[in-house]
């Protein structure tokens, strides 16, 4: 028979749970990951690239001293969060909406073009190679 040995797969993802599901869960893997390692430069770079001096999400969290991950002092107590995630300019970017796919019932539904965007695309190509035993 007839083996697939390369495609597309395509797909979308609400940007509510974006928003709801992902974003609280990354801020809570990257808080966890500057406490393990709160000296390493990738958590300096962390830091640096979510928790933004002057933004308006780190100025609120940052008004307790002990959330505050520019301190290393704070490392092991600090925390990113979800709204300092969502302020990231390439992740608002890379989570904006182009597409319409879901009903008002949330029901899958695509339509082409569709100007209510609810939905971030993405697809990725595969090539495979048959397998060896």
């Amino acid at each position: 028979a007839g083996a697939i040995m390369s495609g597309q797969i395509h797909g979308a993802i609400r940007v509510s749970d974006i928003d709801q599901v992902t974003v609280p869960a990354l801020a809570t893997l990257i808080t966890q990951e500057i406490h393990k390692k709160p000296v390493a430069d990738a958590t300096n770079n962390l830091v640096l690239l979510f928790e933004i001096p002057g933004s308006a999400a780190s100025t609120k969290k940052c008004q307790v001293a002990a959330d505050c991950c520019a301190r290393p002092e704070n490392r092991a107590t600090c925390k990113i969060t979800a709204d300092e995630i969502r302020q990231n300019p390439v992740f608002a970017v890379a989570s904006m909406a182009d597409v319409q796919v879901f009903d008002d019932n949330g029901a899958w539904a695509p339509v082409p073009n569709g100007t209510r965007k609810d939905a971030v695309s993405f697809g990725m190509g595969f090539t495979a190679v048959p397998a060896q035993f």
